[in-house]
């Protein structure tokens, strides 16, 4: 098995058509794309983790670092420079799973393999602390903090002005249908499966305590939600 991590999503695709041209009969099964844009994300990743199903080379940018455990991979492919000591050795991490019997009988995993690209190794060997980059929020997960202050200011301040309260309601509105159309199965999504329930209830949106803004501010605004905006 192989992960590739490669550094933008349409290079990701023109890698599976290069495979597929060069390997005509594994086309469209054995090396499959995996990122956002991409339906059955879950499917695919689920497919990949088991040793008989396909796809066995995933290519993802992003996606693979973390939260996904398949002890057969071998083979690690960078193509994107990495400069985050932390993001660096959770990519390292997929493969250093212990795996028996990989290679035969009793002949469990001792090694894996990385082909590295951009020169990620001979970086860390000269900065083994890396840089670590400010994580920018995305606009979708902006909009979402912006939508929820709103939410706050106008519980404050409505003061029974019928148009605020509308305006309220329009946005909790808002709020609850992103909330109510986050896949629970996404690996993503999982972790906050008990926030994603509760606010997932139209009622459990009407009176928010400053517990609620909380979980929702630490747990929901990041998660991804299916749209067709661009």
């Amino acid at each position: 098995m192989a992960q590739c991590f490669w550094n933008r999503n349409r290079q990701n695709v023109c890698h599976g058509e290069r495979f597929d041209a060069n390997h005509p009969h594994l086309k469209g099964h054995f090396c499959q794309l995996i990122d956002n844009q991409v339906k059955s994300t879950q499917t695919l990743i689920d497919h990949f983790s088991l040793v008989n199903k396909f796809p066995q080379i995933a290519v993802s940018v992003d996606m693979l670092d973390t939260g996904i455990d398949v002890p057969e991979c071998v083979n690690l492919v960078f193509f994107k420079r990495v400069r985050s000591k932390t993001k660096f050795w959770q990519m390292i991490g997929r493969g250093i799973r212990l795996c028996p019997n990989l290679f035969g009988p009793a002949q469990d995993k001792e090694f894996f393999y990385i082909f590295d690209f951009c020169d990620n190794l001979a970086f860390f060997d000269s900065n083994p602390e890396g840089y670590e980059a400010t994580v920018s929020e995305s606009v979708k997960t902006q909009i979402f903090r912006l939508r929820l202050a709103l939410t706050d200011l106008l519980n404050r301040h409505h003061q029974g002005a019928e148009p605020l309260i509308q305006l309220r309601n329009e946005v909790l509105d808002t709020l609850h249908g992103l909330v109510t159309s986050m896949n629970i199965d996404s690996f993503l999504v999982r972790p906050h499966r008990r926030q994603v329930e509760k606010f997932s209830r139209r009622e459990a949106w009407q009176e928010l305590t400053p517990s609620d803004f909380s979980d929702i501010s630490n747990h929901l605004v990041h998660l991804p939600t299916p749209d067709e905006d661009e």
